[in-house]
């Protein structure tokens, strides 16, 4: 619209750095003018930090598809609308290169080393970050030149290389109670954690899966770990076997070793055989150490060797006899344990005891069920002095605790007659014991006493 003759209309730089023919035409005929501006290229302005992914990385060498080495860290390079900047150059650095830190593919010594990258059209600029074999936070530093020749500097956030596989020797398993009133009944349930650490003792990545096999009864097939950590329950059912079932939980790991010159990495030619050869994990059904015909193995390589490292050989961490390799690497790391199904009736050995003409005395008698299993953790002991002889009877250690090993739980009585003195000439007794589970199942024992 024009006023007093003049035609007045705004022009706005769209920063494409050329130059731009305008042209005004008077509407309804073919009178026109143009005339040129130079569009000056836009000046940059700022230097964004966008994102590291993924913002944990594991170290070097203890990769996997879900647990990445590398990250990719993103920039942006913007004029003062906030606009990107294309074909500008970024200089990139690291805060720190400990542990052989890769940038872009390149060894870099610190802030000092630079790689340097242009922008694209969208302004962003990515560079790589590759672990080296120390946790660390570590920063990108970015840099660029202003439109005033002036730098102007950001750093990443989030980015961190923490952690690794997982040991053997840092997997642990721990079980809530050994023994419980499972034998009689179905659903009792225990949990089952085991946790996790690399090889300097930090928690291995959340989401490091960790499998579980039993030999008898229901166990959860797998849990992942959060914090190094995780459990699945296991549950009375059959099979019942001698009501002692083995469960093995393992995850794919490396074989533990002595870091002799304290680098966080293995080298044969230092630290030689001193390393925790693993073969095939296996399910040791009898618990004699061995793997035998019938138990279930869990294969992994193909290493014909002897397993002769205490660890390899211990009850916590079986192997296959024949099955390493001698070679340190890559395995599933282990831990094995036993969970007693404990019956409800209680039996007692022995069950008669000489006072050798006393007035009081301690005995001590073993309790166990008809597997000859401890009784179910929590189950209580109390002898019953009414009508009997005797003035006393105090059972220590009067409630079975945790307890796993075949033979049952050791106990101690102390006995006191009624009588204080000639003793020598009491009658023989029967002292009732009274033995009752968490669920309330009563055996009464009657322990019989002489001189």
């Amino acid at each position: 619209i024009s006023l007093n003759g003049k035609a007045i209309a705004n022009y706005e730089d769209k920063g494409c750095a050329r130059t731009d023919t305008i042209t005004a035409t008077v509407a309804g005929t073919s009178v026109s003018s143009s005339t040129s501006l130079q569009v000056e290229a836009p000046g940059v302005s700022s230097i964004r930090f966008m994102s590291a992914s993924p913002e944990t990385i594991v170290l070097k060498g203890t990769g996997s598809a879900d647990f990445p080495e590398v990250s990719q860290v993103s920039f942006k390079v913007v004029d003062s609308n906030g606009a990107p900047i294309q074909n500008a150059l970024v200089n990139f650095s690291l805060s720190t290169a400990t542990g052989g830190i890769l940038l872009e593919s390149t060894a870099v010594s610190g802030p000092s080393d630079t790689v340097t990258k242009s922008t694209g059209a969208d302004g962003l600029v990515q560079v790589t970050v590759q672990s080296g074999t120390i946790p660390t936070p570590v920063w990108v530093i970015a840099s660029t030149t202003d439109s005033t020749s002036k730098v102007i500097t950001t750093q990443s956030i989030k980015l961190s290389i923490s952690t690794g596989r997982p040991a053997q020797d840092r997997m642990s398993l721990a079980v809530e109670t050994h023994n419980i009133e499972g034998l009689d009944y179905d659903g009792e349930t225990v949990g089952v954690t085991v946790r996790m650490s690399d090889r300097l003792g930090n928690p291995v990545p959340d989401g490091t899966a960790v499998n579980f096999i039993a030999s008898g009864a229901q166990i959860g097939a797998t849990c992942q770990t959060e914090a190094g950590a995780c459990s699945v329950d296991f549950v009375s059912s059959n099979p019942r076997l001698d009501g002692r079932i083995a469960i093995l939980a393992y995850a794919l790991g490396e074989e533990s070793f002595t870091d002799l010159n304290s680098d966080n990495l293995y080298a044969l030619s230092v630290e030689g055989p001193n390393f925790t050869d693993l073969g095939h994990a296996f399910l040791d059904t009898n618990e004699n150490g061995l793997f035998d015909a019938g138990e279930q193995s869990i294969p992994y390589g193909s290493g014909n060797s002897s397993c002769v490292n205490r660890l390899s050989t211990s009850p916590s961490a079986p192997s296959v006899a024949g099955t390493c390799d001698g070679v340190w690497g890559q395995a599933h790391v282990r831990q094995s344990s036993v969970i007693v199904l404990s019956g409800s009736d209680a039996f007692v050995s022995p069950r008669s005891f000489s006072m050798s003409g006393e007035c009081s005395a301690r005995f001590s008698f073993l309790l166990y069920d008809e597997n000859g299993n401890p009784m179910p953790k929590g189950t209580k002991i109390a002898a019953t002095t009414t009508n009997s002889g005797f003035s006393s009877a105090v059972v220590s250690d009067d409630e079975v605790s945790d307890a796993l090993w075949v033979g049952g739980t050791l106990h101690e009585i102390s006995l006191r007659r009624t009588e204080t003195t000639g003793c020598d000439a009491s009658p023989p007794r029967t002292l009732p014991l009274e033995i009752t589970t968490p669920k309330g199942n009563v055996t009464v024992i009657n322990l019989a006493i002489t001189n």
